[in-house]
């Protein structure tokens, strides 16, 4: 019994673990995006969001497939709420660049591209 209790501890470790780099590097990849200069934010989100629209454009939402989605939704717009915030901190209190009206209003505007984005492709 103390085996089995020890394997499953392990197994949730292991997951618990491979779970967090996998949010982790979907953060420091928004990050990238949205520091670099290039198209690489818009690429992103196609790239991100192709799955969710090809989903809801080819298959019939039913009415017992709506709560889930729903919960899908809230669970997205969360964790890009939180990889925001960690861009945001990040641009504020890690980077050594000026804080310059120029630079925040690129770092404003991929933000506010990031939520149009997510908030049309939910719709």
């Amino acid at each position: 019994r103390a085996c089995e209790l020890a394997l499953d501890l392990l197994v949730a470790y292991g997951y618990l673990t491979a779970h967090t780099l996998v949010l982790f590097y979907q953060a420091v990849a928004l990050s990238v995006a949205i520091n670099s200069n290039s198209n690489v934010l818009l690429t992103l989100l196609i790239s991100n969001n192709f799955t969710e629209l090809k989903t809801n454009v080819f298959k019939r939402c039913e009415a017992e497939n709506l709560f889930q989605v729903s919960c899908a939704d809230a669970v997205e717009r969360f964790n890009l709420s939180m990889y925001l915030l960690i861009v945001l901190v990040q641009f504020v209190f890690v980077q050594k660049e000026e804080l310059t009206a120029a630079r925040l209003h690129e770092v404003s505007h991929a933000f506010l591209m990031i939520c149009v984005c997510e908030i049309m492709v939910d719709w």
